[in-house]
């Protein structure tokens, strides 16, 4: 019987007596409440919800969205999160013992569902830490059923048993291994943090959810009390939401509900009940929240008409005019907290855009951002790429150029930029210490180019073009008063470069803050005039703190975490290696295989299209834009083809 067909009866004859006479036709031996009785009636919630008033109206209208009659649920998986102090917690526990309800009402439910005799029925619990699974869940879920009449009569009395008769039970945990064996009709995944790692999140979901269908689908369908429900803040987790999201779209499932409303839409009265925590009357205002090149701001008349319409209309909140001053205060805590949105800015290097984008305005020597430059043909030099009237009036042409070359070692794309020293300012610095003032006297940077050289399609980045790159501009006029790069992968380069008389250095950022520190000052204090370039500039905008200790971009390829990694202890799944394992690295100098420390392993984001490489010598499973290192040198996983030879470990030949 459909929902249509309920509805239709309940129409012609009443909601209480329909729901009354239709629960043996679903399986169960007494009526389910609707999920509203359920909240406002003393037999069940209705003394902890002071009969349904202490329940904001936003969230019973969702209640009822979610489980439209007591004998259907529209959603298997639902998400809330969004705005601090909105009851996003409290509702998950109304969620779950809704669930629970409906469960001790079944009929025989182990033999409805051809479950041993011994199987236990479970409701589950799970947080990234027992502290929080015990302490935050358990604890208060257990206060909520015993307030409650109905589930206080369904306790089981008999000691070392399950919490409820029937062997229906209640536990905790911090992975699925805590309730092998064990029949999980549904779940709460309590406070989900962005520090909690996204694949052991990924792992847990969707194994308690296949455990879920595995017992309780009928036809396709999971039965009613079957749901995963999930809580978590404003940026819990932000990867895994949108992979959750697009793996329902891309499986059409629509059983997957994402809700992350902002305070005002839950604390608000409802006009017509007056139930509610808050009037809100003052005009609203606009908040751009933000984007990976702009900072949020509160869009006033200030603001051109013509700016405004540059702003990405989904990324505009409208506010009600008391929340305001926390706007003002800090927006970006008011972002997160009061709207319930993560901002791009919240946990980047460069907390600001605000001091980045002015500077990054100036015109290079180059039109494009970037340029593909050929391998084979001697006559596609990068030198006559560049703007020639821009370059022949380039300021100050009689100082020192310093030339930083970052070589695509691992990518398809090589950078390479140009500056100069063109001045020199009096920056008045503070001593946090002693809490006085000093007076320094620092260089003004002039940016001349930011580059990026790209390879031709099935040829490689002509590194060997760079070096007569420099040569060209050396020829011109230029004077170059020294060339750096970054890595051992541009120690040829860096040779033939000091041979021919050009001052050479390693400049490595990897390690330590201090280059990236030291680049941040110079935006802030306007020391730096920078070159107008689109992959540049987000390049900054994304640069993440990692641990506090270190700066780098975001990742990009990465693989599985089962993947074997061969290590001086053997074949070992990437996500088992230990600080105490050393593992293969190949040196392209000698073009062999040895053992090397290696750094900055993490779980790196959740990816549901994963390229599957297989060789003579085992299968390789990662993303599209991983590096595979060929014969001829790096190429990206998805633009692998059948000609292209992978270097392995295996034979230590092609």
């Amino acid at each position: 019987m459909s929902d249509l067909d309920v509805k239709e009866l309940i129409d012609s004859y009443g909601e209480s007596a329909i729901y009354n006479s239709l629960y043996k036709h679903f399986g169960y031996k007494e009526p389910i409440p609707t999920i509203d009785e359920f909240i406002e009636s003393p037999r069940y919630l209705g003394n902890l919800t002071d009969n349904g008033a202490r329940v904001y109206p936003f969230w019973r209208k969702m209640l009822n969205k979610i489980y439209p009659t007591p004998y259907s649920t529209k959603y298997h998986s639902v998400l809330l999160r969004g705005a601090i102090g909105t009851g996003k917690s409290n509702t998950a526990k109304i969620m779950a013992s809704y669930n629970l309800c409906r469960m001790l009402c079944m009929d025989d439910p182990r033999g409805q569902f051809n479950l041993g005799s011994t199987t236990y029925l479970e409701l589950f619990g799970y947080a990234a830490t027992l502290e929080l699974v015990n302490g935050v869940f358990l604890r208060e879920f257990v206060d909520i059923l015993r307030d409650s009449p109905f589930f206080k009569d369904k306790f089981n009395n008999v000691a070392k048993s399950s919490m409820f008769k029937d062997k229906i039970d209640l536990s905790v945990g911090t992975t699925v291994t805590h309730n092998v064996g064990k029949a999980i009709f549904c779940s709460v995944f309590e406070e989900i943090q962005r520090e909690v790692r996204h694949d052991q999140l990924r792992e847990n979901y969707y194994s308690i959810l296949q455990r879920i269908k595995s017992r309780f689908e009928v036809n396709g369908q999971l039965r009613e009390f079957c749901q995963i429900i999930m809580v978590g803040s404003a940026g819990a987790n932000e990867s895994f939401a949108e992979a959750l999201t697009e793996q329902a779209r891309k499986d059409n499932d629509t059983g997957v509900l994402i809700l992350d409303p902002p305070q005002w839409e839950v604390l608000a009265k409802d006009p017509v009940t007056g139930r509610g925590k808050t009037e809100y009357v003052k005009p609203k205002f606009k908040v751009f929240i933000g984007d990976d090149t702009r900072d949020p701001f509160i869009i006033d008349d200030t603001y051109p008409p013509e700016f405004i319409a540059t702003l990405d209309p989904e990324r505009v909140l409208l506010a009600p005019g008391e929340v305001k001053d926390s706007f003002e205060k800090d927006i970006y805590q008011a972002i997160m907290d009061i709207a319930g949105v993560t901002t791009r800015s919240q946990f980047r290097f460069f907390q600001s855009m605000a001091k980045v984008n002015p500077v990054m305005q100036s015109l290079g020597w180059f039109d494009s951002d970037c340029i593909k430059v050929s391998f084979y043909n001697k006559n596609d030099k990068i030198a006559d790429k560049m703007n020639k009237e821009r370059f022949l009036n380039r300021k100050n042409p009689a100082v020192s150029r310093y030339i930083h070359i970052d070589i695509g070692y691992a990518s398809d794309r090589t950078g390479i930029t140009c500056l100069h020293i063109s001045g020199s300012d009096n920056v008045k610095r503070s001593n946090l210490i002693n809490n006085t003032y000093q007076t320094i006297k620092e260089p003004i940077i002039t940016c001349d180019f930011i580059l990026g050289i790209e390879r031709m399609p099935n040829e490689e980045v002509p590194i060997f073009k760079i070096k007569e790159f420099l040569f060209d501009l050396a020829s011109m006029g230029v004077p170059i008063g020294g060339v750096s790069a970054d890595g051992f992968q541009s120690k040829q380069l860096m040779q033939e470069l000091q041979a021919s008389g050009f001052n050479t250095a390693y400049v490595s950022v990897d390690r330590t803050m201090e280059a990236y520190q030291c680049l941040k000052l110079t935006f802030y204090e306007e020391r730096i005039h920078g070159c107008k370039n689109d992959i540049a500039l987000k390049e900054i905008s994304e640069l993440q703190t990692i641990n506090a200790s270190k700066v780098d971009h975001p990742p990009e390829g990465c693989l599985v975490g089962y993947t074997p990694i061969m290590t001086d202890s053997g074949s070992i799944p990437i996500s088992e290696l230990r600080p105490e394992h050393k593992v293969y690295a190949y040196n392209t100098k000698n073009r062999t295989f040895e053992i090397a420390d290696y750094t900055n392993l993490r779980v790196t984001r959740m990816e549901q299209e994963i390229y599957r490489i297989e060789t003579e010598d085992g299968i390789i499973e990662c993303t599209g834009n991983h590096p595979i290192l060929t014969t001829k040198g790096y190429i990206r996983a998805d633009q692998l083809t059948l000609e292209d030879e992978i270097v392995c470990k295996c034979s230590d030949e092609n």
